[in-house]
């Protein structure tokens, strides 16, 4: 009872606080100012405990209440994280790095209490850098890995992943050269790139195949690494992947087609064929919309590149999108579903393609010895 107790109060409280107090901190850049001494402690506590709990799956201990609860709300896990990551103004996954932070209060933790180094040390045999991780992706799409065996790859480092990438990479080398000579960060754009890919891999083995329910929200966090993706990615995996778009919706209206012929001759029952195809519809709807942002933002990132140079494969994926919307306009059922998928999941359009106003957005500078820099006074 007690355990059940606790986990409430962690998943129904205390997730849905953290997550917009960080997603707020994140929108207003905030971070640097607030996450700091015994704060950023208490923040590496949280971190290192939401993803023990995010990824751990030995933690139920063989009751199955805990069990279930934890999967049910693993991905609120690793939205929190990825709330997080957007706005803590140290890269916790390059520990080697965090000495030349000067908000970091790794290379100082002699300076704090006993209570902060144990904490330090517990997070550093713990916590996977980030070219772990990347790599622990890349093993799970490339490996064929399933959901079902490693849901915290796609729940929760992934999130995690999104938000940290563009975060740091604006002060990774691509961007920054501090006078120093020592960067605070070495995210670069083949970071972001290659979790992209792998992310569009995913995908694409995912397409037209039933449950999966991740594919519902991964837009919304891959959406913030299309920032400075590199135009290879348009032969594999973006055309492949909208070929593969074009065919399923191709089948699913050749379904729709002949069962308007059936109807018109036949006095039978036909329930149960419309059941069929608005799943098969419905499917159709969760593919596209997994897809299509990440494409109009990967499109808006290449398309005076590809028009001066007259891409024979961006012409064929605008023709393909271009195929699918003509299957949307004739399709009663194509659009009936997607009116029923915005609805049931409350989906904001416009969110979901325009640039984000939050996670990813602010940054960390370095403060050079022997100069003090005076920040200017956010408005609250």
């Amino acid at each position: 009872m007690k355990t059940s107790s606790s986990l409430n109060y962690v998943q129904l409280v205390l997730l849905p606080v953290l997550t917009a107090l960080f997603d707020h901190l994140a929108a207003n850049e905030f971070g640097s100012d607030l996450l700091l001494s015994d704060i950023q402690v208490a923040c590496y506590k949280i971190l290192n405990s939401l993803y023990t709990l995010g990824t751990n799956l030995e933690l139920h201990g063989g009751r199955s209440f805990v069990k279930a609860e934890l999967e049910r709300h693993r991905p609120a896990y690793g939205n929190c994280l990825g709330a997080f990551a957007a706005t803590f103004p140290v890269a916790f996954l390059e520990p080697a790095h965090n000495k030349h932070n000067p908000y970091c209060i790794h290379g100082k933790a002699q300076e704090h209490s006993l209570e902060a180094q144990a904490v330090m040390a517990t997070l550093e045999s713990s916590m996977p850098t980030l070219d772990d991780l990347v790599g622990q992706v890349e093993k799970f799409v490339t490996g064929n890995g399933k959901y079902t065996e490693q849901p915290f790859i796609i729940d929760v480092m992934v999130p995690m992943l999104c938000s940290y990438l563009p975060f740091w990479w604006s002060q990774g080398p691509d961007n920054v050269n501090p006078t120093s000579g020592n960067h605070v960060t070495m995210v670069t754009s083949d970071h972001l790139t290659s979790l992209l890919k792998n992310i569009l891999n995913l995908l694409r083995k995912t397409i037209n195949i039933e449950g999966s329910p991740w594919m519902i929200t991964i837009a919304g966090h891959a959406g913030q690494i299309v920032i400075n993706s590199s135009e290879e990615l348009l032969r594999d995996p973006v055309l492949p992947l909208m070929e593969k778009v074009r065919q399923c919706a191709d089948a699913v209206f050749h379904k729709e087609e002949c069962m308007r012929s059936y109807l018109k001759s036949s006095t039978d029952d036909t329930s149960q064929a419309e059941s069929q195809l608005q799943e098969e519809f419905s499917l159709l709807v969760r593919d596209i919309y997994a897809f299509f942002p990440l494409l109009i933002k990967y499109v808006d990132l290449q398309r005076n590149h590809w028009l001066k140079n007259n891409v024979k494969e961006a012409e064929k994926v605008y023709t393909c999108v271009a195929h699918v919307f003509n299957t949307w306009n004739k399709s009663q059922y194509f659009r009936r579903e997607e009116a029923n998928f915005i609805s049931q999941h409350e989906i904001d359009n416009m969110a979901l393609i325009m640039p984000s106003s939050g996670r990813g957005r602010a940054s960390v500078q370095t403060i050079d010895a022997g100069q003090s820099q005076k920040k200017e006074k956010k408005k609250k």
